[in-house]
């Protein structure tokens, strides 16, 4: 069989899982064709933690041998996928990017959603890169690879689920797995230019996944469309969308988040309103609304979140302080300055919130709002923590609420922006089927970068204490650390003593 196209070419996922199943395209050459550009781009963008060359060539042949001999193919069969190296992979163990980490985690076996996947014929040809234990920002003092933006390699990708947005952007493989705890699929969907999935919490198994934070954790599926993630989601939820919610012709806008006192730049406003005007022409109501909790739903995500971390990690950041990377130590040990009541209490307001929200929600196919303030910005600040932005997705992983990310074009920089669709809790079908009405009237989520580009050597990146002033040592978040045998340095200090007053006022 001669191919009639590469994965370069054919980088929709339905198309691609279509040319194989009609016998155009061998699943062989397709997987070789995948690993032959990993051994291109991959060193300049650090989108392979691990690969899985051989499993994975003798998965397409497994596709291949099938196809000749007539039997019923999977609905992924052949379709090279990415998977964060946080869900196991019966290949590798997960590390979550980190030299800290369970060796005996899952051995030899895959998480349930990794093996939805391979049931259905999809090919796993690898761990994706992200940040270490999906918190923070990758430390270029650690043996790791760093992701790197495919649209301007100084700039940050977005995390945590980073390896897999740049891999489909770099059209290395159509689609693939990610997890997200306060925005970790849908940040670097929207600063990579493809399109993701935050589930309804509990949609998908989390089993099988190094815990963050277990009760805001979710799998979610990231490809170029989202009539791509309708198939992700169809094998990976049997049943996913047989139960949509009937539309309400009606679409919330959040206008009071997209301001400037947010962050969110003229470009970023003027292309969600081009997005709304695509809905608005297909009939829907744009409705503006307001949302006085915004603040408090991040609030309590990073109040929860970074608790949760701390209570994984505690004994070994006490052992071991030196061994994490500096982004996520400095974020982790966060956690440890909360106590007990008061994450009881972010608990039980999220649970309010929730029932409040879905109450107030139910009456719109979805709220609008960016996914990012910014395009992506340069790779470090903050000595490593995530730059002072909002955070538009992280409101949501507190209330469990599902939602998408959608390209929406470039800025003038050439940097991707995108637009969030927020739904209901369930509502995760509906979400993808706006997706499709946008994707079907614009061409926005098929732009990608040039491949010159990708094959460029980007500068080293900066260290991120570079800038830090070590003045915070007798900070009382710093003694009280101390106190509890944390070993942090004076940098460690001067940033954590930074970070505790952006994320826990």
């Amino acid at each position: 069989m001669t191919p009639v196209a590469t994965v370069e070419d054919v980088f929709d996922l339905t198309e691609l899982r279509d040319l194989i199943q009609a016998r155009e395209l061998s699943a062989t050459d397709i997987v070789r064709d995948a690993l032959a550009r990993a051994d291109a781009l991959d060193p300049q963008l650090g989108i392979m933690l691990g690969r899985f060359d051989e499993a994975a060539m003798a998965a397409a042949a497994a596709v291949d041998r099938a196809t000749a001999s007539g039997e019923a193919l999977g609905p992924l069969a052949g379709v090279p996928l990415g998977v964060k190296a946080i869900l196991a992979c019966r290949e590798a163990v997960p590390s979550a990017q980190s030299l800290v980490h369970d060796p005996t985690f899952w051995p030899g076996r895959d998480a349930p959603a990794v093996q939805s996947l391979r049931a259905a014929g999809g090919v796993i040809v690898g761990h994706t890169t992200m940040v270490e234990h999906a918190m923070g920002r990758p430390d270029p003092a650690r043996p790791f690879p760093i992701p790197r933006n495919p649209w301007d390699l100084q700039r940050w990708p977005g995390g945590s689920s980073s390896g897999t947005a740049i891999g489909i952007a770099a059209r290395l493989f159509p689609g693939g797995l990610g997890t997200d705890t306060a925005g970790s699929v849908r940040i670097p969907a929207a600063m990579c230019g493809v399109t993701a999935l935050k589930p309804t919490h509990g949609t998908l198994p989390i089993a099988g996944c190094l815990p963050a934070a277990a009760s805001l954790d979710v799998v979610g599926p990231m490809a170029r469309s989202s009539r791509d993630l309708r198939l992700l989601m169809r094998v990976l939820s049997p049943g996913f969308g047989s139960d949509e919610h009937p539309s309400q012709g009606r679409i919330g806008v959040v206008d009071g988040l997209m301001t400037s006192q947010r962050g969110v730049g003229a470009e970023v406003g003027a292309r969600m309103r081009s997005a709304l005007d695509v809905f608005a022409h297909a009939g829907y109501a744009l409705e503006s609304i307001e949302l006085a909790e915004f603040d408090e739903l991040v609030a309590l995500t990073m109040t929860i979140m970074v608790r949760e971390v701390s209570v994984v990690h505690e004994a070994n950041l006490i052992a071991r302080w030196g061994d994490y990377g500096r982004s996520f130590r400095r974020l982790a040990v966060l956690g440890a300055l909360i106590p007990d009541e008061r994450y009881r209490q972010a608990r039980a307001r999220a649970a309010q919130l929730r029932s409040l929200l879905t109450e107030r929600f139910a009456r719109f196919d979805a709220v609008a709002m960016p996914t990012w303030p910014t395009g992506a910005l340069s790779y470090f600040s903050n000595g490593g923590t995530p730059a002072d932005q909002t955070n538009f997705t992280a409101a949501w992983n507190a209330v469990g609420f599902p939602a998408v990310s959608l390209p929406v074009g470039c800025d003038s920089e050439q940097m991707p922006v995108a637009i969030q669709l927020v739904g209901v809790p369930g509502a995760d079908a509906a979400l993808v089927a706006l997706g499709e009405q946008l994707q079907h009237a614009t061409d926005w989520h098929l732009q990608a970068p040039a491949d010159a580009l990708l094959r460029t050597a980007g500068e080293p990146i900066p260290d991120p204490d570079a800038a830090v002033v070590a003045d915070e040592s007798e900070a009382p978040v710093v003694r009280a650390l101390r106190a509890q045998g944390f070993t942090l340095d004076d940098i460690d200090a001067a940033v954590v003593a930074q970070a505790s007053r952006m994320f826990l006022g």
